[in-house]
């Protein structure tokens, strides 16, 4: 293992002016590479946004690609690098090139880009083979972040997996954390792709894993891949209506098309007899993307796999003249959404289907007027919008307005009250959202939070431990755990609570020790190994 200056003194072996990215010579790279493990935030930020946008342009490599990735590697193996997980999401990237769940990894698939593109990925490959013992060491290292990034990394070498499968599986099998282990079904699935051990392996996680981030990824993957069973099936819907684990996903590595659409796409490929149970789910799903094509660019992509998943379990053979019951809901759930209608894709697909490819032409289909009325979620959002613009008092009247069965109308209720200091009414409410949707971890979330403020600690820390049972993944559950831990002494408990959180969002150091709870616990010795375990993440 190499220190950083070591690493960086290694790129003046390198003739970068011999070698072009998307620019020109590749000789700014230096600067850059060495701009990566700057003590400033923003300055590493602006390194990794201009790297990604030379050395892979919209899809293609070049010949300076091959000779960066060594040093990426050096420097997420290099004690002291901050945003290490960051600089292995960007080896990836140019191992891989843009990727999704559904489509995977292409290295060194020769399928696409021509003979040139196919050689630069082919050298890419090589130069990072002898990097998998030290990223295989990182897969299992202390940073969750740090692992996730690694384990992905892992998934793009396929001819190497005889290596790299067994340690997976064990990561699997010992992991903590549901992104690493979602993580590991990832890079499983890729790996194992095209022989026996896919299904098994995959099938095996689905049935057998506590949390529903590993299931629903390793559904995905069953399904893309054509064994999407009824369990398979039964895990992809309702993964549409889940959106705690809609954003848990979204922070993961392939995540960044969202949970939605790369259901959409996996339903897409289950057998027919699935689409009536799977429709109204797909349709609520449809209209919450359709709603957030405003402010989210991810959106749309949701939008055309969620369409596509429609089209062909409810229209496999085509329209039935006159429409079968599914076919009229499914065409209804359609014309009620906008977007669907301005992408070209879409309509094309609509039309294979034997559909008019208009949103007008197929209302009066089905005899529906047109009317783009907020729905419950719509009025949600615009209550949330008014929260964040410090508008409490609108917000709590137009939550109160709505009915009370619908999770996010009672979490946004609550969390209204208690910006509203109205303390005790909040934690009643979100007492009650959390018995009636026990599985909602920003309920236990928000009622920890507002208990906390009450000064029922002991109460607080039940809740944000149904909050982390929920969701184990997510760092500022155990910020949380940490702070009330400390308020009612449990002195000992706070130190592995507060390694659980910088596993996950090291980030939050800074925030926790300016809690008063922890004042004195931060001055004791042993306190100085979660601050290097910080920086090393």
């Amino acid at each position: 293992m190499n220190d950083v200056a070591t690493v960086l003194d290694g790129l003046s072996l390198t003739d970068w002016s011999a070698v072009d990215h998307a620019y020109g010579p590749a000789t700014d790279v230096p600067q850059l590479i060495h701009d990566l493990v700057s003590d400033d935030a923003t300055v590493r930020a602006i390194a990794r946004s201009e790297l990604c946008g030379n050395l892979i342009h919209h899809g293609a490599r070049f010949s300076a690609t091959p000779k960066v990735i060594p040093y990426l590697i050096e420097l997420a193996t290099a004690p002291g690098v901050p945003d290490r997980a960051m600089i292995l999401r960007y080896l990836t990237t140019l191992l891989a090139g843009p990727f999704t769940v559904r489509d995977g990894f292409w290295i060194g698939a020769g399928s696409q880009g021509g003979p040139a593109q196919q050689a630069i990925a082919t050298a890419c490959h090589d130069v990072a083979v002898p990097g998998i013992p030290a990223l295989l060491n990182l897969a299992t290292g202390r940073s969750c972040r740090v692992r996730v990034a690694a384990i992905c990394v892992l998934g793009c070498f396929q001819v190497e997996r005889s290596t790299i499968i067994p340690t997976l599986e064990a990561q699997a099998a010992n992991e903590t954390a549901d992104a690493a282990r979602a993580a590991a079904v990832f890079a499983l699935g890729l790996l194992t792709k095209g022989t026996p051990r896919f299904e098994e392996t995959l099938r095996s996680l689905h049935e057998e894993d506590p949390a529903k981030l590993v299931r629903t990824t390793a559904a995905i993957k069953l399904a893309l891949h054509g064994f999407g069973d009824s369990a398979v099936v039964q895990t992809l819907i309702e993964a549409l209506d889940d959106a705690d684990l809609g954003r848990a996903y979204a922070d993961l590595p392939w995540g960044g098309e969202k949970l939605p659409g790369d259901v959409g796409h996996a339903l897409a490929h289950v057998q027919p007899e699935w689409g009536a149970h799977a429709l109204s789910a797909l349709g609520r799903a449809l209209h919450n993307a359709d709603g957030a094509i405003d402010h989210d660019p991810a959106a749309l992509v949701q939008v055309i796999g969620l369409a596509r998943a429609i089209a062909r379990l409810i229209f496999p053979y085509g329209a039935i003249n006159p429409l079968l019951p599914s076919q009229r809901k499914a065409v209804e759930l359609l014309v009620q959404a906008r977007s669907p209608w301005v992408v070209s894709n879409v309509t094309e697909l609509l039309a294979q289907c034997g559909l008019p490819e208009t949103r007008d032409a197929n209302a009066t289909l089905v005899g529906v007027e047109i009317e783009d009325t907020p729905s419950v979620a719509d009025k949600v959002n615009a209550a949330a919008v008014l929260m964040d613009s410090g508008n409490f008092e609108a917000a709590l009247t137009a939550l109160e307005a709505l009915p009370d069965d619908n999770l996010y109308v009672l979490a946004n209720r609550g969390n209204t009250l208690f910006r509203l200091d109205r303390t005790d009414e909040a934690i009643t409410l979100l007492e009650l959202a959390t018995e009636r949707f026990p599985d909602f971890e920003t309920g236990w979330n928000l009622l920890a939070c507002a208990l906390h403020k009450a000064g029922r600690d002991p109460e607080a820390l039940e809740a944000i431990d149904n909050a982390i049972q929920c969701n184990s993944s997510n760092g500022s559950y155990f910020y949380s755990r940490a702070v009330f831990l400390a308020s009612i002494g449990a002195t000992e408990e706070v130190f592995p609570a507060a390694h659980e959180m910088i596993d996950r969002a090291p980030d939050f150091l800074s925030h926790l020790e300016s809690e008063q709870a922890l004042a004195r616990i931060i001055t004791d010795p042993r306190w100085e190994a979660i601050r290097l375990a910080a920086f090393d993440a």
